[in-house]
């Protein structure tokens, strides 16, 4: 899994990126990292999906799990 999750994670937080410039039409205007910080490092949110998606736990059960609100997880369940 570790393995899978380092493959992933540039890849995605590019194509994120890469969709947030798109909405809002420019580069960014503050540097990157600065902003709100997510409830969820990138493998928690990936795990959060892969759970969900396989074993259609509530995303409330979930956010008892890891500490955070239910919104966090459905907010990291649509990223992913």
């Amino acid at each position: 899994m570790g393995k899978l999750i380092v493959e992933l994670a540039d890849v995605w937080s590019s194509q994120q990126e890469g969709r947030l410039r798109e909405r809002r039409g420019h580069d960014r205007l503050r540097a990157a990292g600065a902003g709100p910080d997510h409830g969820l490092v990138f493998t928690d949110r990936v795990i959060a999906t892969l759970v969900v998606l396989r074993f259609q736990l509530p995303h409330a059960a979930l956010a008892v799990f890891y500490g955070v609100d239910r919104s966090t997880i459905t907010r990291a369940v649509h990223e992913i």
